[in-house]
């Protein structure tokens, strides 16, 4: 799948997943979310810079979790359903930004 940034402009790749997040691999602009809220779990969300894989929302114990391979990563999160999801965004980025 193809999307531009909506902050510089750039067209990039992405796999498509259920549940996604989505940062700019030129700017690390979070770009775009997609994902069941209201509808169903939010979790397993997979957080990508364009087509490569981040780290990902996963549900733990009846609690939100950040893995991440990548940059070391295996948190519990504060923050519940969609609020985690954000949470989990503003960590990624503190990597990426």
């Amino acid at each position: 799948m193809k999307r531009n940034c909506h902050k510089c402009g750039t067209e990039y790749e992405y796999d498509g997943y259920p549940n996604i997040m989505i940062f700019c691999p030129k700017c690390g602009h979070f770009d775009y979310m997609c994902c069941d809220f209201g509808f169903g779990p939010v979790a397993a969300c997979t957080i990508c810079q364009g087509r490569e894989v981040l780290g990902e929302v996963i549900t733990r114990e009846n609690d939100h979790c950040l893995i991440s391979e990548k940059f070391g990563l295996d948190q519990k999160l504060e923050s519940r359903y969609n609020e985690a999801l954000m949470e989990a965004g503003r960590i990624i980025d503190g990597y990426i930004n």
